[in-house]
């Protein structure tokens, strides 16, 4: 009884923290694809379809252990603006 109260609790948290991290990365939405560089410098992986380039950001693990999240923008080609967001992973801050 104990571990599943423990467990769904902990499910709960995640849930909860992890609008944070969507609002944050929403707040990109209409931003420039230089601004973006500027503030989180050189993307670790890029690639292109259909007019959107995305953009991916590996987080590491403030504790060490290597990539707990990888947040991606994606920008239309044509303007360089941010049309969307995602996060894959952990997608809570540990900041």
């Amino acid at each position: 009884m104990r571990i599943k109260l423990t467990v769904t609790l902990l499910a709960f948290s995640v849930l909860v923290a992890c609008s944070p991290q969507k609002e944050v990365l929403d707040g990109w939405i209409n931003g420039d694809e230089r601004s973006l560089f500027s503030q989180l410098g050189v993307p670790d992986r890029t690639a292109e379809a259909g007019g959107i380039r995305f953009l991916s950001y590996a987080i590491a693990s403030p504790y060490g252990g290597g990539t707990i999240r990888i947040n991606t923008f994606n920008v239309k080609i044509a303007s360089g603006k941010i049309v969307g967001t995602s996060c894959s992973g952990l997608c809570i801050s540990l900041q």
